[in-house]
């Protein structure tokens, strides 16, 4: 064989791998042509360009498609800057699918099987409402009929607004799991400023161990100070924290949790800062990434969510920086008046869409030059194209990955910790209240290992279901 046989030979081969790492620009033509108001759409997206059938009620094989069609729409997949543009606006439009379609998932509810001395508690007990002010703007937050209407008000408050007492039942309902009986609503915990349990915490919190479902296994968990839960997915996972949080709830433990209503039964494991700092970053983030693809739909969509979040957290804050007076006016009218988070969103629309906000100027207005200073700085310098990489995926960002990590992640743990610890030094020394934890598998480790040097510590990972 001469040597261009042999060129000829290995020119082949590397044609053929070529063909086997190009994108298919057709399929990334037919997700987008898929319309955001057909029916089933989701579904479609898949089946525009996947060969094979799909079981839509199995999340394994709703991943195995999805893996094998984002071989051929990745943006890595193409070279020309126009067909990146489309098959980054293809993988995303197909991302967001999957994990719809994962969510309309059956799932069979998960009931811990709690075996302990007590059992349920079927008769009724009294408990104290909260008094009107301390209720959240989110009509439906505490209550399984709207806040603002005449049933709840008139069962709840006096003319004074102050908490009523009532007698109240156990009821088999993960968000509302208690019965005002003869006003037919349901409530949450958080609902009431007292509770008066006729179950016997201290006797049940010093059981050797609880037998429990956890990821339909039922499992002996020891007897431990701190139980930490890492959750996978928290809206995936909702179900079994639902029922695990009720469970520790009616054995006297303090719950943490992310994104919570507090009261003396539960803590926010985040500070209004956090949040702040986080939204104002991904509001930068999103709305830079929006400029590059200013026509993707599901970007526009989820750019609105960030800055609307952002906003929010802003206007609901003792400190407000001067956005606005159109804002803020719009915002003063609104508080009168009890709505819905996203009727908020609605009513302030145009803001949030249009605005032009200073973003460094707002985070430096709540934080100067804090100890994250320089990556934030850093990432709210960031370009379009950095911007659009970090929102896709933040980790492989080899500049700003780190930066993204520090603030999104190590700036949340350090203060998760320092509550947790601040709550505990605050409790009698003979106080054996459990303190269970629910956050992100992301945090778990780093709170195992902060938490652990000082007290018993057992970890639980909540897988999908």
């Amino acid at each position: 064989m001469n040597y261009y046989s042999k060129y000829l030979k290995y020119k082949q081969k590397y044609n053929d791998l070529q063909k086997q790492l190009a994108g298919n620009i057709d399929d990334v033509e037919k997700i987008l042509d898929i319309n955001d108001y057909v029916e089933d759409k989701y579904k479609k997206i898949f089946e525009a360009v996947y060969d094979a059938e799909i079981k839509f009620d199995d999340k394994t094989d709703i991943i195995k498609a999805y893996k094998k069609i984002s071989l051929k729409v990745h943006p890595d997949k193409f070279l020309s800057p126009a067909e990146k543009n489309r098959a980054s606006q293809a993988f995303i439009k197909l991302t967001n699918a999957k994990e719809k379609l994962i969510l309309m998932v059956p799932r069979v509810p998960i009931v811990p099987r709690v075996h302990s001395n007590i059992g349920v508690f079927n008769g009724t007990f009294k408990a104290i409402f909260k008094d009107r002010k301390d209720w959240p703007v989110y009509v439906y937050a505490w209550s399984s009929q709207p806040s603002n209407s005449r049933n709840v008000s008139s069962n709840v408050w006096d003319e004074n607004g102050i908490g009523k007492t009532v007698n109240i039942k156990y009821k088999n309902d993960p968000d509302f799991g208690y019965d005002y009986v003869t006003a037919n609503i349901a409530f949450s915990p958080e609902a009431f400023s007292k509770i008066f349990h006729p179950i016997d915490r201290i006797a049940d919190t010093t059981s050797s161990e609880y037998s429990i479902t956890i990821n339909k296994k039922i499992i002996n968990i020891p007897n431990k100070q701190i139980y930490i839960f890492g959750e996978s997915n928290h809206a995936k996972n909702k179900n079994q924290t639902d029922y695990l949080k009720k469970f520790f709830f009616e054995r006297g433990s303090h719950i943490f949790g992310e994104a919570i209503t507090e009261n003396e039964h539960n803590t926010d494991l985040d500070t209004n800062t956090d949040g702040l700092r986080v939204d104002i970053l991904l509001a930068s983030l999103y709305t830079k990434a929006l400029q590059r693809y200013s026509t993707n739909e599901e970007l526009k969509e989820k750019t609105f969510v960030k800055r609307g979040n952002m906003l929010y957290l802003i206007l609901i804050n003792e400190k407000i920086p001067q956005i606005s007076d159109d804002i803020t006016k719009a915002w003063s009218d609104l508080k009168k008046k009890i709505y819905t988070i996203n009727e908020i969103f609605t009513q302030l629309k145009s803001f949030i869409e249009t605005w032009n906000f200073d973003f460094k100027s707002i985070y430096e207005y709540y934080f100067q030059e804090d100890e994250y200073n320089y990556d934030m700085q850093k990432l709210l310098s960031v370009d379009d194209n950095s911007a659009f990489e970090l929102v896709l995926d933040d980790k492989r960002n080899r500049i700003y990955g780190k930066s993204f990590e520090t603030i999104t992640q190590t700036a949340r743990e350090k203060n998760m910790i320092k509550k947790v610890e601040e709550y505990i030094s605050k409790l009698n020394k003979e106080n054996k209240q459990k303190i269970i934890i629910f956050t992100g598998l992301a945090h778990m480790e780093k709170l195992n290992e902060e938490l652990s040097k000082k007290f018993s510590v057992v970890c639980y990972k909540l897988i999908d279901n």
